[in-house]
């Protein structure tokens, strides 16, 4: 069998990709990035090639279900916050560079209308 490979067909939103995309080419290999939407698809991991804080995975697994919740609970609270030196603070003692915000996702951030890229409602924020 020759030819090329199948393609997949799974559609990709355009922000997402073009913010994914700005991680990968801004960012440093070890950089640490969060989404918003906890990316359950693993799609801003692959785009960025870079380590998220938390993310929901597909798959339930007991073994870390505990440190999932945690975190997840962590950066909801993240996103709340209102004081810019705190978000600050927490971004560099949880190792957030990145921040990947979905325009469905609200957070209480000052700055939250001043990102460091944005394309089509999604919003990419720089931590450091």
């Amino acid at each position: 069998m020759g030819g090329l490979p199948a393609l997949s067909h799974l559609r990709v939103p355009v922000g997402l990709y073009q913010s994914a995309e700005y991680i990968r080419t801004h960012g440093k290999p070890n950089d640490v990035f969060q989404d918003s939407s906890f990316d359950s698809s693993y799609l801003a991991a692959a785009i960025t090639e870079r380590r998220p804080f938390v993310e929901r995975m597909l798959v339930y697994v007991n073994q870390y279900a505990n440190i999932v919740e945690e975190r997840t609970a962590v950066i909801s609270g993240f996103m709340q916050q209102r004081d810019t030196a705190t978000i600050y603070a927490t971004a560099k003692r949880l190792g957030i560079r990145w921040f990947l915000l979905h325009p469905e996702h609200p957070v209480a951030w000052p700055f939250a209308k001043a990102p460091m890229f944005e394309s089509a409602g999604f919003r990419v924020y720089r931590f450091d």
